[in-house]
């Protein structure tokens, strides 16, 4: 018992230390926003300190910085990037998945375009969302971002879609059903779990999502993660500014995840085991 015991205490302080040690960034981003300037100028860095709320007020008072815009963007272009990815990647996902269409071509070009570089699309994407009138406009980037996550979407939900029993779709047949009723009335209601796991998943790496958003955005449809850099100046980097900024920008996404944990990994295992 006392090494059952032992192992456990051993267990749970090699698992703190690992959390401490790859969360530190974000724990010290958080702490620098409830620093004032004196403190975070001080080396080596003050860990005991008075902590002040004026770095969040001074972001959403600054005429010059609309951070409450940059925030309604990311909200924007995320829920209308999960939206376009449901609605482009649930039907690949059952041609593929149920009707076996480029299953053996188009299914592996797809995921590999996921393992490919984005950097390298940037040059050609920006000069034809520029001849499109698109730049700085809502519509391109959530177009940009559902293209980076429909490869994902549509290996999900070809490999959920694939361990639907055929009975279900046989019997529907025969009963006279055709193949748009069959989608509708039993892959759509079957396939919940991995829509919500899909939705969920496109809406964080939206949030996050910088490269596109810094090279698509001028003004009007800035999202957070650049909104944040607007606080290095020529004169000056606000570094609390900056902290209080990406703390409030990490946080919507960061109690999503938390929140739909459950939700995501039912998803994503749903069809896991066949039956």
């Amino acid at each position: 018992m006392r090494r059952n015991s032992l192992g456990r205490v051993t267990a749970w302080l090699v698992t703190l230390i690992i959390l401490f040690v790859f969360n530190f960034p974000l724990l010290n981003t958080v702490l620098t926003s409830l620093k004032d300037p004196m403190t975070i100028a001080q080396f080596p860095p003050v860990w005991v300190f008075q902590p002040t709320l004026e770095n969040y007020r001074a972001i959403f008072s600054d005429p010059t910085i609309p951070f409450q815009r940059y925030l309604f963007n990311s909200v924007i272009i995320s829920l209308g990037s999960a939206a376009l990815t449901l609605i482009v990647s649930l039907p690949a996902g059952y041609a593929m998945g149920r009707l076996g269409v480029g299953r053996r071509v188009v299914l592996p070009v797809v995921a590999s375009l996921r393992a490919i570089p984005y950097i390298i699309f940037a040059i050609p994407i920006y000069i034809m969302f520029q001849r499109a009138g698109l730049i700085d406009s809502y519509p391109a980037l959530i177009l940009i971002n559902t293209a980076i996550n429909v490869p994902l979407a549509v290996v999900l939900f070809t490999t959920y879609l694939q361990e639907i029993p055929e009975v279900l779709e046989e019997a529907a047949v025969l009963d006279g059903g055709s193949p748009w009723q069959i989608f509708r009335y039993i892959i759509i209601p079957l396939s919940r779990p991995i829509m919500a796991s899909v939705i969920i998943l496109t809406a964080i790496m939206t949030w996050n999502e910088f490269l596109f958003g810094l090279i698509l955005s001028v003004e009007r449809v800035t999202p957070v993660t650049v909104g944040t850099t607007m606080y290095i100046t020529s004169w000056t980097i606000k570094w609390g500014n900056i902290a209080a900024a990406m703390t409030l920008g990490v946080l919507p996404s960061l109690i999503l995840c938390l929140t739909a944990q459950r939700l995501i990994v039912r998803g994503l295992t749903a069809g896991a085991v066949k039956g």
